[in-house]
């Protein structure tokens, strides 16, 4: 089963920027259930962030890719995993909405 791994939302203290809390979210690429909804599992971790510390990477400076590599190395499950044994039995529709332009 591949996933698409996406950062929903970011908490921060305001004093320095530091991250708190990351809203992830996984998704089942091309999987719903019998009613069309996609499947994925979403979370959140907490972190400690250290301004003085060397790897610090200030808000402004952060992309997804910086943030889901915190993400992954807080994780103490395989959420892949968790989702191909959760969604494995799950439909994969014949049908399909969207626009060809929205994901351009």
């Amino acid at each position: 089963m591949n996933c698409t791994w996406t950062i929903e939302n970011l908490r921060r203290n305001s004093a320095d920027g530091g991250v708190i809390t990351v809203f992830w979210k996984c998704k089942a690429d091309g999987v719903t259930d019998k009613y069309g909804n996609e499947m994925f599992l979403s979370s959140s971790i907490e972190l400690t962030p250290d301004p003085s510390s060397p790897s610090f990477v200030p808000f402004d400076s952060l992309t997804e890719e910086v943030v889901l590599a915190w993400v992954w190395s807080e994780i103490q499950l395989d959420v892949e995993e968790e989702m191909a044994q959760r969604f494995g039995g799950a439909v994969i529709p014949e049908t399909a909405l969207g626009t060809p332009w929205a994901n351009s």
